[in-house]
């Protein structure tokens, strides 16, 4: 073992600086901040190669007094603060008084910068953490800051940005982003000779959104606003007929800075689940106001994360502000007052370490809703369902009717019950009673008597030897098959396409569209065709063989959702996507009769999950035969 010693300061600069500034979007950011902080109305961002080569951000702020510019590289040198305490009452975006430094350690920067107090402009160079120059400059008002040669002294990482397509298009992202949350300032973002974005600074969020996005992303919104005590929340949100896949229309300020708050994202996901299409999320640009000394932005070094000290007043305010307009506006369709049935079994627990993103994300949109409170809930008339999830006593359980499964099954067997509870207590957890006893692969129908279907996603089994009901989810025992198919047909490099009689067409924002273009290569093994068209577009001209009967056009963004999921990943694994092909193929399917479950059950059966999906959702359920008539005839 070698003996430790200390790191020399260049050394130790360079460290801090890469984790500042990883890659152009975060010099980016913080310039663009430090303009804002200084009162500018007109921001101009210019860029080459994706910011590799070469940056610019220029600003009509108040500009650098001479005597200021000397410590304007120098670590820990900044107007935001004074002391700490400030730090609970902070006005400005920047304040940690690195993000300059860091910027000068990593690249080649020329700042240029002219007070409305001063006739002449002032110009510093410095080269990779070294002084170079100062002196006059011919400038307008304000600031310019230039970056040029990222991480040429640091090869390895430089090779470890991604390609310039890629980094161009984070950068949109965030101006598309910073131009919405400072809509009084105008933008302008200009690659490699082109203009990007181009917004007015008007003072008006819809015009500024229309300028940044599209007219249907404008025009498909509600104006919120309402106040309580000293909290404030205002904005626009999108109606049941405005979602999207990505992310990138999702947006959240506090106090004028751009945040991400993971509690209440999954609050307005939940708010929405079940009044637009499952697996898009809601358009909202929420705008919060709060105490400053109420929140607290100096949790993470990117600044973009938050903690309120009252979050319960915040979540009441954006939760009720969010169901007031989309009540009024007749966008919140109540459930149907028909009194759901329900069949109430449960299997022990399983775990699958091949839980997909997907389901994961929907799980916490559901858990948002199931959380609201009631009264809302109430004044809505709406019926919400946490589908296959434990009941809350722990002694009952429950799976509601699946609506994704209507009508899966058009068979002579099948038959409704009334409401029927079968205790915990109640349900065989033995060894004996195994899945593997009691449905051999051969032999299997020698003892078993198949009873009909219920619900439409239920088939009933009975076991005489055994004296019991074997209740199979036909739904997640597709899903099982499905996924072992595919996966094997993937793994063999033998799966098919089949070409759409018409392509499907689809418009992604610039976020999503990087993520489809980073997955495409396993997407084109899964078996579609895809081609990339414009800055935006996508069209879809086959799709694979095995699901092409079941393929519909918004599959490809339930899958694009999942894809979505990855969040920091560049790429998901092969594995979340082929688990989510199989689920969404799983949700069209629609079975003519029992036969044709008779052979799912043979599939999985010889499956080496045989228990459960993809998703980790039991397949079979075991019941003790006699309290289940009990509890019929009872009923």
């Amino acid at each position: 073992m070698k003996k430790i010693i200390k790191l020399d300061n260049k050394t130790i600069e360079n460290i801090a600086a890469g984790e500042i500034i990883n890659r152009p979007v975060s010099i980016i950011k913080e310039l663009v901040e430090n303009s804002i902080d200084a009162g500018a109305t007109d921001i101009v961002v210019e860029i080459k190669r994706g910011g590799k080569d070469y940056i610019r951000v220029t600003d009509n702020g108040s500009g650098i007094f001479d005597e200021d510019l000397p410590n304007v590289f120098k670590k820990h040198f900044t107007s935001k603060i004074t002391n700490f305490e400030d730090l609970f009452s902070l006005d400005t975006r920047g304040f940690r008084g690195e993000a300059l430094n860091s910027i000068q350690n990593v690249s080649e920067v020329s700042l240029s910068t002219k007070t409305h107090e001063e006739n002449v402009g002032l110009n510093i160079k410095y080269s990779f953490g070294e002084f170079v120059s100062k002196g006059e400059a011919v400038t307008n008002y304000g600031t310019t800051i230039e970056s040029s040669n990222l991480f040429k002294n640091m090869p390895v990482r430089r090779d470890f940005l991604a390609s310039d397509r890629t980094e161009e298009n984070q950068i949109i992202s965030l101006i598309e982003t910073m131009a919405v949350a400072y809509y009084s300032t105008s933008f302008r973002l200009i690659s490699n000779g082109r203009t990007v974005i181009n917004t007015s600074g008007s003072g008006n969020l819809k015009t500024t959104i229309l300028e940044v996005y599209d007219l249907n992303t404008a025009t498909k919104t509600i104006k919120i606003d309402k106040t309580f005590d000293d909290y404030k929340v205002y904005g626009l949100i999108g109606n049941s007929d405005n979602s999207t896949v990505g992310q990138n229309k999702s947006l959240l300020f506090v106090n004028g800075r751009i945040t991400e708050n993971k509690e209440l994202e999954k609050l307005i996901d939940g708010i929405y689940y079940g009044i637009i299409p499952k697996n898009r999320r809601p358009v909202y640009f929420i705008f919060l106001t709060v105490p400053k000394n109420s929140v607290d932005v100096n949790i993470h070094p990117s600044k973009k994360f938050v903690k309120f000290n009252d979050f319960d007043k915040v979540k009441y305010l954006v939760e009720s502000s969010i169901y007031e307009v989309l009540k009024s506006n007749k966008d919140v369709v109540s459930a149907s007052s028909e009194e759901s049935i329900s069949f109430t079994v449960e299997d022990e627990e399983v775990n699958d370490e091949e839980i997909s993103l997907e389901n994961q994300q929907m799980d916490d949109a559901e858990d948002s809703v199931k959380n609201s409170p009631q009264n809302i809930k109430s004044s809505l008339n709406m019926d919400y369902y946490n589908i296959e999830a434990a009941a809350d006593d722990g002694n009952d359980y429950k799976f509601e009717t699946d609506n994704d499964s209507d009508e899966i099954i058009d068979s002579d067997f099948q038959f409704e019950i009334p409401n029927i509870v079968v205790k915990k207590e109640e349900v065989i957890k033995n060894t004996e009673t195994s899945i593997e006893t009691l449905l051999p692969i051969d032999g299997m129908w020698n003892f078993n008597i198949p009873l009909g279907i219920v619900f439409n996603n239920y088939f009933l089994i009975e076991n005489k030897p055994k004296n019991c009901m074997i209740v199979v989810n036909i739904k997640n025992a597709i899903e099982r098959s499905l996924y072992d198919k595919i996966n094997s047909d993937y793994a063999n490099k033998s799966v098919g396409t089949q070409t759409a009689l018409e392509p499907f067409v689809y418009n992604y924002d610039r976020g999503t569209l990087e993520k489809i273009e980073g997955n495409i290569e396993i997407l084109s093994e899964l078996g579609f065709d895809i081609s990339i068209m414009g800055e935006n577009t996508v069209v879809l001209h086959g799709v694979p063989s095995l699901i092409s009967d079941k393929f519909i056009k918004s599959n490809f963004d339930d899958l694009v959702y999942t894809i979505e999921g990855g969040n920091n990943h560049k790429n998901i694994t092969e594995k979340s996507l082929i688990s989510s092909l199989s689920k969404i193929a799983s949700n069209s399917s629609r079975l003519a009769n029992v036969n044709e479950i008779k052979q799912i059950l043979y599939d999985v059966l010889n499956s080496k999950n045989s228990l459960t999906s993809p998703q980790g959702k039991n397949i079979f359920t075991i019941v003790d035969e006699a309290r289940f008539i009990e509890r019929l005839l009872h009923e």
